[in-house]
């Protein structure tokens, strides 16, 4: 066996004479292309004897360019795939032919098969692709209408706590609060999923926020915020967490008087003991914010939590996937194709495909053949959606009344069920005994040749 020294492309196809059928393909095959679009190609390709006689492994199942535009199958996988009635390689089976570029004589032998090909079991696969180019609509019109722009959100923004009925991010409420999320602690609620107390590292704050050491210090921090005099209470929020936190734990912080609020030295110094010396506490997350996990940390026995909060992990995962794929997509996005996409809020293309599948199902169903040709037929319409003339809601609507349509052409088809597998195995055994020289009809060609006779077949 030859060794494959070099990739296996379109061009080593042509030149070793693999190359068993081309066509085109896509919006010009259709009738559907506009002065911009390009010109698609498809095409099949037989696989040296030799490889077969191999493992084979070596020898691709499929070639195609870097946009997918141009793209051959091996004989091998066009049969499977016809078996499975897809339809774009059911499609090529009836192309008109001033678009075949390249037709092998051992093709004929299964276009002249062709029809057997067309079975019930064709309505499957169109409805299935039509729906899949409707869901390619779907999510291009999430992408049009709720695009996910600006940087990766972090989990910070997944962690929640209960709020007059509903809900709001812990950034916020920390935000609120004066304090940092460097600074907390996490601790799990034993048979409640995802569900944490919440504490806080007072003493840290202190510490290495406003460089307070003593007691003293902390004596002047308030009373230089407390003349303030902002509603008799603290202007810093974080401040209002502390005293708060220290009534929580019993201390009588603040007293009152006929003309407002007071601060109890002598409890605040007392409560002083309790605030001095860090927890070290681990943060929601870590410093970097670079955690997909909150992180959970050793609580001293006697601390009180100063919230209940719940961590969306599924709803993180599932952002995190979309904000990926948008941003994957983006970078490769068809700009004019996006652009023209915003007239009507889906993708136009995909949304055009999934109309032409559905009335070609139709046809099918109805023993009207495989009509790839739109022109004459409903090329207008389907122009109408490509160009953005209809709206996505009127698109949804005629979709579903279509695919009911063929699900009841479907119904009273007289199509066979499905594909004879004996058929198919015979056919292909007879394409590679013609094309490997193996065949009667390749022996009397090579009979006519010797004698100088014109080839018969």
């Amino acid at each position: 066996m030859e060794p494959l020294k070099r990739k296996i492309d379109f061009q080593y196809l042509r030149e070793k004479g693999l190359l068993l059928y081309e066509y085109v393909r896509g919006s010009k095959l259709y009738g559907l292309d506009r002065p911009e679009s390009d010109e698609d190609h498809g095409g099949v390709y037989i696989e040296p004897h030799d490889t077969l006689l191999g493992h084979g492994l070596e020898f691709p199942e499929d070639v195609h360019d870097a946009t997918n535009d141009d793209s051959w199958f091996s004989l091998r996988k066009f049969m499977d795939l016809l078996i499975k009635s897809n339809p774009n390689v059911l499609e090529s089976l009836y192309v008109p032919e001033d678009k075949i570029l390249y037709k092998h004589p051992v093709m004929d032998i299964i276009l002249s098969k062709r029809d057997q090909f067309v079975t019930k079991k064709c309505f499957g696969s169109f409805m299935g692709y039509a729906k899949t180019q409707i869901e390619k609509a779907q999510n291009l019109k999430k992408k049009i209408v709720h695009p996910i722009e600006g940087p990766q959100q972090s989990v910070l923004e997944f962690i929640m706590y209960e709020k007059e009925g509903g809900s709001d991010t812990v950034v916020n409420w920390l935000k609120n609060h004066g304090l940092l999320q460097k600074y907390c602690g996490l601790v799990n609620l034993d048979k409640m999923i995802c569900c944490y107390d919440m504490y806080y590292d007072f003493p840290a704050h202190l510490y290495f926020e406003y460089n307070i050491r003593c007691f003293e210090d902390l004596k002047k921090f308030c009373t230089e915020d407390f003349d303030k005099k902002v509603e008799d209470d603290f202007s810093n929020p974080f401040l209002k967490s502390l005293f708060h936190y220290g009534m929580e734990k019993g201390y009588s912080l603040l007293g009152y008087d006929p003309y407002g609020s007071i601060i109890c030295w002598d409890e605040v110094e007392k409560f002083w003991d309790d605030v001095e010396q860090p927890f070290g506490y681990k943060g929601l997350v870590n410093e970097k914010d670079t955690s997909n996990q909150v992180r959970l940390s050793s609580i001293p026995k006697g601390e009180k939590a100063v919230l209940l909060v719940s961590y969306n992990k599924d709803a993180y995962s599932t952002y995190c996937q979309q904000y990926k794929e948008y941003h994957d997509w983006s970078k490769h996005h068809n700009e004019e194709r996006f652009n023209l996409a915003k007239k009507g809020h889906y993708d136009l293309k995909n949304g055009m495909h999934s109309a032409r599948l559905l009335a070609m199902g139709i046809e099918i169903a109805r023993g009207e053949g495989v009509k790839i040709d739109r022109r004459g037929i409903d090329r207008d319409w389907l122009l109408q959606i490509r160009n953005g003339d209809i709206v996505y809601e009127d698109l949804m609507k005629y979709l579903t009344s279509r695919d009911q349509e063929m699900k009841d052409a479907m119904a009273s088809s007289k199509l066979p069920d499905e594909i004879d597998l004996d058929f198919v195995d015979n056919l292909i055994r007879e394409v590679r005994k013609e094309f490997y020289g193996l065949g009667w009809k390749s022996w009397i060609n090579k009979k006519c040749t010797s004698l100088g006779l014109k080839r018969m077949f």
